[in-house]
This record gives C-alpha cells, sequence and structure tokens, in this order.
C-alpha cells in the first residue's frame, strides 16, 4: 500500500501545478459548502434539532471522507473495465496476493487528501468550540463510527465494482457512489422525517457522517457502535462472496 502511495504521489507531483490547483480548488469547494449551508440558517437558529455548528461538523466529516474515497477507493474502481479489457485483471490474478487488494487500492490519488486536511481542520474547530465539550468516550465513539464509515463506503464502492465485471463500465458504477455519498453532505433530518427514516434504516447513509457526528456531539451510545461494527463486518463478508463469485464466472480477456 505504501508502494502504491509512493509511486501516485510521484507521479502526481511530476505537475506542480496539480497540487497547487488541488489545495485552492478544494478550499474553494468547502467555502461554497459552508456558505450554502449558511443559507438554511438564515433565519433560524436551530433546524430539524440542528444547529448550524453542529451541520458543519457534519460537512467537515462529509469532506474527510469523501476525500479518503477519491484518495484510495475512486482511482482504482475507475480503472475497473481498463482491467477487463486490457488484461491486466488476468496478470493481477496470477499475483501472490490477494487480487481484491490489488483491484481495489493498485492506484491512489494523493491530491484527494487535500479534502481531508481541511475536512479535518474544519472538524476540529467545530469541536474545539462546542459547549459542552465532547468527552473522551464521545471523541472514541466518534473515530470508531468514522472507521466502520471507511469501512461501508468501501463495500458499497468494491461491490460496484464488482459489477463491472458483468458490466464492463465502471465509470457509470462509480458515479452512484458519489451520488449517494454526495446525500451525506449535510444531517440527514434535515431532509424530512420520510427520507431520513430511509437513509438511516434502508439505506445506511446516515452512518457515513450523521451518525458519527452525533457520537462526537455525545448523542450516540456504545450500542450504536456495536451495530455499526456488525454491519460494516457483514458489509466485508458480502463483498468478499460477491467478488467470489464474480471472479469464478470470469473468463479471462482471452477467452
Amino acid at each position: 500500500m505504501r508502494a502504491f502511495h509512493r509511486d501516485s504521489a510521484a507521479a502526481e507531483l511530476t505537475y506542480r501545478s496539480n497540487l497547487v490547483a488541488g489545495i485552492v480548488l478544494s478550499l474553494f469547494w468547502l467555502v461554497w459548502a459552508m456558505i450554502t449551508l449558511r443559507v438554511f440558517y438564515d433565519h433560524v437558529a436551530v433546524l430539524h434539532g440542528w444547529r448550524y455548528q453542529d451541520a458543519l461538523l457534519v460537512l467537515s466529516l462529509f469532506f474527510s471522507v469523501n476525500g479518503l474515497r477519491q484518495a484510495l477507493f475512486q482511482p482504482s474502481m475507475l480503472r475497473m473495465t481498463e482491467y477487463i479489457e486490457k488484461g491486466t485483471l488476468d496478470l493481477f490474478l496470477t499475483k501472490p496476493i490477494s487480487t481484491q487488494f490489488l483491484v481495489s487500492f493498485r492506484y491512489v490519488n494523493p491530491v484527494a487528501w487535500i479534502d481531508c486536511t481541511w475536512g479535518g481542520a474544519l472538524a476540529v474547530y467545530c469541536l474545539v468550540g462546542r459547549d459542552p465539550a465532547p468527552s473522551a468516550a464521545d471523541l472514541v465513539r466518534g473515530v470508531l463510527l468514522l472507521g466502520t464509515a471507511v469501512v461501508l463506503l468501501y463495500c458499497l464502492s468494491f461491490g460496484l465494482q464488482t459489477l463491472t465485471l458483468w458490466t464492463a463500465n465502471s465509470r457509470e458504477l462509480s458515479d452512484i457512489v458519489a451520488g449517494v455519498i454526495d446525500i451525506a453532505r449535510f444531517p440527514i433530518p434535515l431532509y424530512g422525517p420520510l427520507v431520513s427514516f430511509v437513509f438511516t434504516t434502508v439505506v445506511p447513509v446516515a452512518f457515513f457522517t450523521t451518525v458519527p457526528a452525533q457520537a462526537l456531539m455525545g448523542q450516540q451510545g456504545w450500542r450504536t457502535v456495536a451495530v455499526a461494527i456488525g454491519v460494516a463486518g457483514a458489509g466485508l463478508l458480502v463483498t468478499r462472496l460477491l467478488w467470489t463469485a464474480a471472479l469464478r464466472g470470469y473468463q479471462g480477456v482471452s477467452s
């Protein structure tokens, strides 16, 4: 993993202007999102139980989690069609290392870590200025739930990536992942009771950002953490089984 990241970083830093542009654009989109969120609170202090500062914490976690997705998951996912058409997947299958690991993390986008940095800085700002301040237990629960959020996002990304073995179109599948995670940009309760129910219990989008933010604010207990870990573990198992089934039916580029 470290070697993959080193190679990708070396290629990206060949053009320093890309790095500068990435920093500027990342900050621009973060500020733009903050302004957009502020519009909702122009005439109210609390919206569906969420203050502006609380919603800002969710936004910060969105930038961090989505930045990690763009850094680690998206680059290889977008190349899945190429892996199949050019026979790269056939080569991966001959390697003495997990094929799932190779197709998941072979390529990295180091510029996307900038989003994680800005998001993390904003999260610290929101928590430092919060009254009451989060306890140590709140921070631990929040970090654990963020970890499960990353795992769930990987399961979603890789599960759809696996479908490329049948559809051979990874671009459209990547757009689906981006659309799902974009819903988590704001607190899920802001979308209304019905939508909130769907994105919490049916499609657990709330666990990407809203639930970790609630934990950091002292509004979620250890039971939620246990449930999230269980769901994340089940997600890993399902994606592994799906990948195994897909490879079983894979004929290879020369077939």
